[in-house]
């Protein structure tokens, strides 16, 4: 029976130690109902991560430009429109391309039977693939009044003089890159060099 009694007051030590210790805790961090204090972590809880190792960017080509000057494209277009075949009764001469900041404009005069015509078109460039093309945006014929399938005759072959006219981007650039900007006197064509393989 000692034993037993002795084993009691052990299990009622225990108790009151684990109820000191609890009743401590409570009086130390009071909790507003309904809120749980802030949990410590355990240091046998916490794991470690490995932090990502950075990859290191790759290093990209500075970019470049590339100029188209008025003179080149001027000489591209003489020699596009010398080569092609005209109806009979029209010739095109004193073709002349002009580059201002923002546009592009052609002026030439379209002989018609013997009269001469002034033209003069608003062209926009684009990329097209691996070369820059000419859009013509816009077309004005003045002078003498002409019957309107003639006037229709030379807005189309203007129109396909200057869809036909394509200058090559220089092989090193990367076309996906490429920018135009007209300023005056030349074509500015922008972007970074073809990665090297």
């Amino acid at each position: 029976m000692g034993r037993f009694l002795w084993g009691l007051g052990l299990l009622g030590g225990l108790s009151l130690v684990l109820a000191l210790a609890w009743l401590a805790g409570q009086l130390s961090s009071p909790t507003i109902s309904g809120v749980l204090p802030p949990a410590t972590p355990s240091p046998t809880a916490a794991r470690s991560v490995p932090s990502p190792v950075p990859t290191p960017a790759l290093a990209q080509a500075p970019e470049r430009q590339w100029m188209l000057s008025e003179e080149e494209i001027n000489a591209r277009l003489r020699a596009a429109v010398a080569t092609t075949p005209l109806p009979a009764g029209l010739a095109v001469r004193e073709i002349r391309v002009t580059l201002l900041p923002g546009q592009i404009t052609a002026k030439a005069t379209v002989q018609v039977s013997g009269f001469d015509l002034p033209v003069e078109a608003g062209l926009q460039p684009f990329l097209d693939g691996e070369t820059v093309a000419l859009r013509l945006e816009s077309l004005s014929l003045s002078g003498t009044a002409l019957p309107a399938p003639l006037r229709d005759q030379i807005a189309r072959l203007i129109t396909d003089q200057v869809a036909a006219l394509r200058f090559p981007l220089p092989p090193d650039l990367d076309p996906a890159t490429a920018r135009l900007a007209v300023e005056a006197g030349r074509l500015v064509i922008s972007g970074r060099p073809r990665a090297s393989i």
